[in-house]
């Protein structure tokens, strides 16, 4: 079974053993973000309303991850095919 995770707007097929081993990657990381702390309370953002924060990394916070069927995944790959076939005969 593949796994299609979206990372910055691109979709990856990955399978379990990539998926497990981004995962363990991350595991331990640190994440910049912002938090909300209120109109003209903070440093940056609108209103000076966030300040930079340093947090764990929560996965799910980073990609999306959905399981794909490999039936799928092959009929997508049989049409890229016959239309490059189709293409070639043009």
């Amino acid at each position: 079974m593949k796994f299609k995770m979206t990372i910055n707007g691109h979709h990856v097929l990955v399978d379990a053993g990539q998926l497990e081993i981004l995962t363990d990657v991350l595991a331990g990381a640190e994440h910049l973000t912002e938090s909300h702390v209120g109109n003209n309370l903070g440093s940056q953002g609108y209103q000076n309303a966030f300040v930079p924060v340093i947090k764990p990394v929560t996965t799910h916070e980073i990609f999306v991850v959905s399981p794909v069927n490999q039936d799928y995944i092959d009929t997508v790959k049989l049409t890229m095919r016959i239309n490059n076939n189709l293409s070639k005969n043009s």
